[in-house]
């Protein structure tokens, strides 16, 4: 049984800056006071809300260039495709797709944050496909469901 996130986090050796951002996120997430829409709106509009660093940010309209760090934001149904600046976890995985293509090589993390988990779906469409590019990009992948009760660490499996 996974004891917290920040053992999560450890096990799974992430960088200080993905530290950091998960923190904050998590910081946000036990805010009472915080909405999840809110969260992500906010995070969306303003990713320098989270770091000073350059980052690759999905959603976003901003084209530039690539850094080893990118941040993805599925906050809706898991089976969404992108609309305009929404995407569930199929478009957040649409979009990163064509994002490690193109940034081949350069791209070192990334963190997949989603409000919604379909584990079935997951392992039978998209699992093989992180844990390829992880294995052959010497690159690590992340994904943590949000949630009113807080952060649920979805991958990689952690015992």
């Amino acid at each position: 049984m996974l004891k917290n996130l920040g053992y999560f986090l450890e096990m799974c050796d992430v960088s200080q800056m993905a530290h950091d951002i998960i923190n904050k996120i998590e910081s946000e997430c036990n805010s009472e006071e915080i909405e999840i829409e809110a969260l992500f709106d906010d995070l969306i509009s303003d990713p320098n809300y989270l770091t000073k660093e350059k980052i690759n940010m999905y959603p976003s309209n901003v084209k530039g260039s690539c850094h080893k760090f990118c941040l993805v934001l599925a906050q809706k149904k898991f089976d969404q495709a992108r609309v305009k600046m929404t995407m569930g976890f199929k478009g957040a995985m649409h979009e990163l797709t064509q994002y490690w293509w193109s940034c081949y090589g350069i791209n070192k993390e990334t963190v997949i944050i989603t409000k919604d988990w379909d584990q079935d779906e997951f392992d039978e469409k998209y699992e093989d496909v992180i844990g390829n590019y992880e294995r052959n990009m010497k690159s690590k992948v992340i994904i943590l469901e949000i949630t009113r009760n807080g952060i649920i660490p979805r991958y990689p499996y952690i015992k």
